[in-house]
């Protein structure tokens, strides 16, 4: 989804001082970013629920989800994304913490499209979003 002609990007993060590092990472490319605290509220948002229930426009541009959150993981969430059929072609982008091959392995069994380990250091961290986002708004056709 474009507001104004800029991507839209859904982040799901419960940890405050990823989600400040996350959104600083964003600043200056080219997006809007929203912020769902777990995997339940990012169904509310894409539902247009909850908090979330008067907000304009339509999908993401993407959704980038952490898997280890409170209330509603990011594979759980993932799971419930992937039953709708609205939401089918929706890129869905596991940026976790974990490189674990079983959370890689379960991830990608529920749908994710990409799976990408949060980098160290601030840069590699700035970097890998700039990729994601060029990559997942530019480049790719939905």
């Amino acid at each position: 989804m474009n507001v104004n002609g800029i991507p839209v990007v859904l982040l799901v993060d419960d940890d405050e001082a990823n989600v400040e590092l996350t959104l600083m990472a964003f600043e200056g490319l080219s997006c809007s970013v929203a912020c769902a605290g777990d995997g339940a509220e990012a169904l509310d948002y894409l539902y247009k629920r909850g908090k979330f229930a008067g907000r304009e426009g339509g999908l993401p541009a993407m959704v980038m989800m952490d898997n280890k959150m409170p209330v509603l993981n990011g594979v759980e969430a993932l799971r419930e994304i992937r039953r709708e059929p609205a939401f089918a072609r929706l890129p869905v982008v596991m940026f976790t913490g974990s490189a674990q091959p079983s959370d890689i392995g379960e991830a990608y069994a529920a749908g994710a499209n990409s799976y990408i380990e949060k980098p160290a250091g601030r840069k590699a961290f700035a970097d890998a979003i700039a990729a994601m986002l060029h990559y997942w708004t530019a480049l790719n056709i939905v």
